[in-house]
């Protein structure tokens, strides 16, 4: 449902809790949300650190991350992320934006590393890359785009492969 849209009349029923047990760990609802947020930030952080350490070539670690981001965009419905990523709570946005940071500093290591390993052309500029994975993040809410998938778990992935692959297929891309 969203954060907004769900009550946490709803949250205690589905959780099997009493109201009194909700606001004995929790203020509201959005530090439930921060909390689920958490979790699945650290989760992906330690599965991308997990797959990055492994001894893959780079072209396989990105087959393996977007297989990551695949099944860690399944659970996670349009009305969540509309309102974690436009909801203006503050404890919110502050979470996305660490977590964001974060993720583009590894991120951004990464491709440093593959550029030096000979994965990513030499002379391309990791600053670009960067810079475009910032431009693709704004497609997840165009209106357009969404009018082209309208499941948000279908649009983070093509966006993703065609960020990796661009109109190649990944098998071949692998084998080159």
């Amino acid at each position: 449902y969203g954060i907004r849209k769900v009550t946490v009349d709803e949250i205690c029923r589905e959780a099997e809790v009493s109201k009194m047990t909700f606001y004995r760990f929790f203020d509201n609802k959005i530090e439930v949300a921060a909390l689920m947020l958490t979790g699945i930030y650290e989760t992906a952080l330690a599965d991308f650190r997990k797959i990055m350490q492994s001894n893959l070539s780079f072209p396989e670690k990105t087959a393996r991350i977007i297989w990551l981001k695949h099944e860690g965009t399944l659970g996670i419905s349009e009305e969540f992320l509309n309102d974690v990523y436009h909801s203006g709570e503050p404890a919110l946005k502050e979470l996305v934006t660490r977590y964001a940071e974060l993720s583009l500093r590894l991120l951004q290591e990464t491709f440093i590393k593959a550029q030096k390993q000979g994965w990513i052309r030499e002379e391309l500029k990791i600053e670009f890359l960067m810079y475009m994975i910032d431009r693709i993040k704004a497609y997840m809410f165009d209106e357009k785009l969404k009018a082209m998938f309208p499941n948000s778990h279908d649009r983070v992935m093509e966006l993703t492969r065609f960020f990796f692959y661009g109109t190649g297929t990944p098998d071949k891309t692998l084998h080159q």
